[in-house]
């Protein structure tokens, strides 16, 4: 099974490369860079800003959904789900990078059952919109066959989104959550959403969807190409329904080549349109790009129990103070020098009757979390074991980065790594 993954895998992205390069070479390089150099910097600078908010509306519509039943997650743990999410949806096919974001999601909220329903939930309304956007676009670019399709797939997506009962939940939360035994009553309790919530989420779904076909028209005024916004409102859904095809990689390729084709069918040249879909692969793979390095930094996270351990009140007879200690290292093992000042330090508050905890980068070889004394040491990844070899130089830091400059590239990630800390 998986060889035949790989496989798969592998003629999808050969087919988007492959696509992607007959659009290349039907572009003259020297006109594109003179297209990139003279492109107006306002237009771009407002398709970044929405491409931002657009990634914001759809943070926004997962909380919805996730804290329908009261508060389940805040917007920095819906912002992590989201975007790795989309780094997700550029290895699995047809969009179902969905199921990771509640695979990942179930793993560090130890509720499943909850986070499988809602993202499936929340890919159905975004469905649901984009497809009804779709009918209306299809019928103004003259394409009544995608209509009849887009209709279609409102229809099943909406179905599905007020009666979630027809969902096969439980072997949906086996696929997504592997050896875990599903509660029914769990699965009962999450899928009883309101509907006005759904309805507001499909809202949501609809503004998301404006905000990032709004990028696509600032894209295309800064490469001074004559398109309307209303050509553009009207095409680009079809544009995002062709990305369901499961025959590349997260519809890159047959993505950029239906924008050319409905670009070129609105009377723009073949350059132009060209010009402007290598743009808008180039922008929409930003967030796949950021929720990758946030998976490496980050990985699965017990929020639930972080949570509850930092809402919890403690015992009577426990000290009402707690000290934590945010360091760069702490020593090792017994003898290590390396951070022998913190652990002093740390050891001397303990002595009073303080409850210490120290969070220090990890390194290869370390527990995450293991007792030193009476001071409790936690060390927070930032990257695959093998890779953790910016800190505990001698001389710290800078020795290191002075010692072999290219471990500048692991600082964005340690310093993740202490944000999450």
């Amino acid at each position: 099974m998986t060889r035949r993954r790989i496989i798969g895998y592998a003629v999808r992205a050969t087919l988007s490369v492959t696509v992607l390069a007959v659009l290349a070479w039907k572009v003259d390089f020297g006109e594109v860079a003179a297209s990139a150099f003279n492109a107006d910097p306002r237009w771009i600078v407002l398709g970044l800003a929405l491409l931002a908010a657009g990634v914001g509306v759809r943070i926004l519509s997962f909380m919805v959904l996730a804290n329908h039943r009261g508060s389940f997650i805040g917007f920095r743990q819906a912002t992590y789900l989201t975007l790795v999410g989309s780094a997700a949806a550029l290895v699995l096919p047809a969009g179902t990078g969905d199921l990771f974001k509640a695979h990942i999601g179930g793993r560090s909220t130890s509720a499943p059952e909850h986070m499988t329903v809602a993202s499936v939930v929340d890919k159905l309304t975004s469905l649901s919109a984009v497809s009804s956007m779709g009918v209306v676009g299809g019928l103004v670019a003259g394409e009544p066959l995608l209509a009849a399709v887009a209709t279609a797939v409102a229809a099943i997506s909406t179905l599905l989104v007020f009666v979630p009962r027809l969902i096969p939940w439980r072997l949906t939360v086996r696929l997504v959550t592997p050896g875990h035994e599903v509660s029914r009553s769990a699965v009962e309790d999450s899928m009883r959403i309101p509907p006005p919530t759904l309805a507001l989420v499909l809202g949501i779904s609809v503004l998301g969807w404006l905000v990032s076909y709004t990028m696509i028209y600032a894209l295309c005024r800064s490469l001074a190409v004559p398109v309307s916004f209303g050509y553009v409102l009207a095409i680009a859904p079809l544009v995002t329904l062709s990305t369901l095809l499961p025959l590349s990689v997260a519809g890159i390729g047959i993505s950029q080549l239906t924008l050319v084709a409905m670009l070129a069918n609105g009377g723009i040249s073949l350059e132009l349109a060209t010009q402007v879909a290598l743009l808008q692969l180039g922008f929409s793979l930003l967030p796949p790009f950021v929720g990758l390095l946030l998976y490496l930094a980050i990985g699965s996270r017990p929020w639930d129990s972080e949570k509850r351990s930092r809402t919890a009140k403690p015992p009577s007879d426990s000290p009402s103070m707690r000290v934590a200690m945010l360091t760069t290292v702490y020593p090792r093992y017994e003898g290590d020098t390396v951070g022998s000042f913190v652990a002093s330090t740390a050891e001397n508050i303990a002595e009073t009757g303080l409850p210490v905890s120290v969070w220090a980068p990890h390194a290869p070889g370390l527990p995450v979390v293991e007792p030193a004394g009476a001071v409790v040491v936690h060390r927070f990844r930032y990257l695959p074991e093998s890779m953790e070899r910016l800190v505990y130089s001698p001389r710290g830091i800078p020795d290191a980065l002075r010692r072999n400059p290219a471990s500048a590239l692991l600082l964005p990630f340690l310093i993740l790594g202490f944000m999450r800390a």
